[in-house]
C-alpha cells in the first residue's frame, strides 16, 4: 500500500490518510478515530473513473477485530474446502485480469 494524501489540520496533525495498492484497485481512507473506509475496484474500474456498478464500498471500525474475523474465515475456508479448491482459489498470488 502507498499513501496518495494525507489530510492535516490547521495545526498539522493529521485526521485522515489515504492509501493505495498497487494495482489501484483498492483504495482506503484511514481515518483518526479508528475507522476506515474500503473501496474496491472491479472490471478496470479504478478510483479515477468511479463506476459505482463496479465498486464495493465497506465502512470498518474496530478494524484489529474485523482483520481477526477475516483471517478466520479463512482458516474455515482452508479446513472444509478440498486441499485443492483451497489453493487453487484462495492462495493464489495475483495474476493479470483481462477483460474481454
Amino acid at each position: 500500500m502507498e499513501i496518495k494524501e494525507i489530510k492535516r489540520l490547521d495545526d498539522g496533525k493529521p485526521y485522515a490518510i489515504e492509501v493505495r495498492n498497487e494495482y489501484n484497485d483498492l483504495k482506503i481512507h484511514i481515518k483518526w478515530d479508528g475507522c476506515i473506509d474500503i473501496s474496491k475496484y472491479w472490471n478496470g474500474t479504478s478510483p479515477e473513473n468511479n463506476d459505482e456498478d463496479n465498486t464495493d464500498y465497506i465502512h470498518v471500525c474496530e478494524v484489529k477485530e474485523f482483520i481477526k474475523e477475516l483471517q478466520s474465515v479463512v482458516n474455515i475456508a482452508e479446513k472444509n474446502f478440498s486441499k485443492d479448491n483451497f489453493n487453487d482459489y484462495w492462495e493464489w498470488e495475483r495474476r493479470e485480469l483481462w477483460v474481454i
